[in-house]
């Protein structure tokens, strides 16, 4: 018996049904990112709590290498050059003048995994220095006050070695008081030098956006606080430095 074979009618889209498909993807992508976004963002933090945390113990093995003193910082970068051995770095220079070091990329352990790309001109009108970045130093910063009385206060203090003409910032890792915030994450703020670009060091006081002295709120609006134990905890914007978190 003979069969017959009706040829089989192309199946086309519509114009309308094309516009309806592609909306239907734009709005699944839309509510799909935002999640995506956040998990980036959560797996970064909890990379920077691990670099934090890394930090600290080379502070603590520098400590208990040098009799209890902390690494010296001058412009609150050199402590990556004083415990540089101790992470293994390998920086792309060293600038024994400042005792600092420098990358050509801000990706080391030194470097919070969610800070922005460096700007290609300093946005800090205090220094009025412009340039183009070539290298650069450190996003974690240790905590500080000004003036600090003595050394015993546990606060930084301006210690020279050996009559040298640089003056280097020290203090002893078992007067600084319990509880007390050492380091926070930081984003880009100052230039040094014109081409070496610095993070600048935080103070004990609630800030604003853009503020140099301020943390660098890199997760979602909040930053990531080293404390004096090593444990890490999180700062958000707007919220003051409570009495248990004074950096001393």
């Amino acid at each position: 018996m003979n069969q017959t074979h009706l040829p089989h009618k192309a199946v086309r889209f519509t114009l309308i049904e094309l516009l309806v498909v592609i909306a239907i993807i734009v709005i699944l992508a839309g509510m799909l990112l935002p999640a995506l976004n956040r998990a980036r963002e959560s797996a970064r933090k909890s990379d920077c709590v691990s670099r934090l945390k890394q930090i600290g113990s080379a502070i603590n093995m520098y400590s208990s290498d040098s009799r209890g003193w902390m690494p010296p910082m001058v412009w609150g970068d050199s402590y990556g050059y004083y415990v540089r051995n101790y992470l293994v770095l390998k920086p792309d220079m060293i600038d024994d003048t400042y005792t600092s070091v420098f990358f050509k990329k801000p990706n080391s352990l030194l470097h919070c995994p969610s800070m922005c790309n460096p700007p290609q001109a300093s946005p800090c009108a205090d220094s009025g220095i412009k340039g183009t970045a070539e290298y650069f130093s450190v996003g974690y910063q240790p905590t500080m006050r000004y003036n600090a009385p003595d050394r015993k206060s546990g606060a930084w203090v301006l210690y020279q070695i050996n009559k040298s003409t640089v003056n280097n910032k020290y203090r002893r890792q078992d007067y600084i008081k319990s509880g007390s915030v050492i380091m926070t994450c930081k984003n880009w703020q100052t230039i040094k030098n014109g081409l070496y670009y610095a993070s600048t060091i935080t103070y004990s006081d609630s800030f604003t956006y853009g503020q140099p002295t301020a943390p660098g709120y890199n997760h979602n609006n909040s930053s990531n606080l080293l404390f004096t134990d090593g444990h890490v905890g999180s700062l958000k914007y707007g919220a003051r430095w409570d009495d248990d978190c004074v950096p001393y």
